[in-house]
């Protein structure tokens, strides 16, 4: 899986290094865009026992990012919403090396349908 052509490598690089490069830059993007910092710095906390509403986990991302991210729901076998996944979504310049990553807006902005949702801690 790639979002470039390996083909704008040159030709002595080895095997798969445009994954290896992707996934370098994802890992060293976790501070700039730490997600659980993101919403605490709005409030949002992990719990148990407290739900939050969509609109307030948008809001924190769009605070912490410029631009709303995609939140992915589930629902547990108690019938309540918990957020399972926070996607945000950015562009990189055209070159082999994901430079310049920039926000954009998510191509979809949540499914997560309950009015209200559970953001557990992680265990």
């Amino acid at each position: 899986m790639s979002t470039l052509a390996p083909r704008c490598y040159p030709k002595h690089t080895l095997p798969d290094q445009d994954i290896v490069d992707y996934f370098r830059t994802a890992l060293s993007l976790r501070p700039k865009y730490n997600l659980y910092k993101i919403f605490a710095q709005s409030g949002i906390i992990p719990s148990k026992t407290k739900t939050y509403s969509v609109k307030q986990l948008q809001d924190a991302l769009v605070k912490g990012t410029g631009f709303q991210g995609s939140l992915l729901c589930t629902k547990g076998d108690d019938g309540k919403s918990y957020l399972s996944e926070t996607w945000i979504y950015l562009t990189a310049k055209p070159n082999f090396k994901f430079q310049s990553q920039a926000p954009v807006p998510a191509p979809y902005t949540a499914s997560c349908n309950a009015t209200t949702v559970y953001y557990l801690p992680v265990a």
